[in-house]
């Protein structure tokens, strides 16, 4: 018992050193950014953001909760979530794909299309790494989370303020967050001994989704109330002004 209560206490204390040095950097990048690039091209990443976030929701809100709630999970329950969630996020990006250009008509602003594009890779980035940082957590193992995350953040604020630097404006952020996903998923795939195998079980991943979708409902309901703000915002007022909202 004592052991237990050590580990949750070690846990929880790497939890919070993890979300302490994250917000540090990305304050301290923002900083940088902030005097570097225009307020419209924060307002520009907020639109997108708002659809990100739903995305994500769906994706993460569900299957990888359900594997850390499930106490008698075991290598097929991982291995059926790891395949679900990069089928979900394979069938989700088409779709934000082709909606683009409607929400670009909708925000009056064409850019947002392509942003929405190439943002959107990140629903699959992201899908490799997801089932690795359930199983840190599930572990109370909050020490590698930090230890993971924290290089991966440095290295895509480096590219993200190299970018704005070399004037590429508002696809230095959607490159920041690409970076960081993609070395964040780099390092979680080489430094876990866990790996996928091919196939999985239709039953285990059945079982994942009855339990996930209460999950996902919560974490899409949340994201909406999250977002609303700057997607009203966005629509009633200019970029500039939602750029500025945004980065208040």
């Amino acid at each position: 018992m004592g052991s237990l209560r050590s580990k949750v206490k070690n846990g929880l204390t790497w939890s919070f050193v993890d979300n302490i040095l994250l917000r540090a950097v990305t304050f301290i990048v923002m900083i940088f950014l902030t005097r570097i690039l225009e307020p419209k091209d924060f307002g520009l990443i907020a639109i997108v953001t708002v659809f990100i976030s739903l995305g994500n929701a769906l994706i993460e809100g569900g299957l990888g909760n359900s594997i850390i709630r499930d106490n008698t999970a075991d290598y097929e329950d991982f291995n059926a979530v790891f395949y679900g969630n990069l089928i979900i996020s394979i069938l989700l990006y088409p779709i934000l794909y082709f909606s683009a250009p409607l929400i670009a008509l909708f925000f009056e602003n064409s850019l947002v299309t392509n942003l929405i594009r190439v943002y959107g890779v990140t629903f699959i980035i992201s899908a490799f790494y997801y089932v690795q940082h359930s199983l840190l957590i599930k572990q109370v193992l909050f020490q590698k989370i930090a230890l993971y995350n924290t290089p991966a953040v440095i290295i895509g604020a480096c590219i993200g303020i190299l970018c704005a630097y070399n004037g590429l404006g508002v696809w230095s952020l959607v490159y920041m967050q690409i970076a960081t996903l993609l070395f964040k998923s780099l390092i979680y795939w080489f430094a876990s001994a866990w790996r996928p195998r091919i196939g999985f079980s239709m039953n285990f991943l059945k079982k994942h989704i009855k339990f996930g979708y209460r999950l996902m409902v919560i974490a899409v309901m949340d994201a909406i109330s999250s977002e609303m703000n700057s997607f009203i915002i966005g629509k009633n007022f200019n970029i500039s002004t939602l750029g500025f909202y945004n980065q208040s």
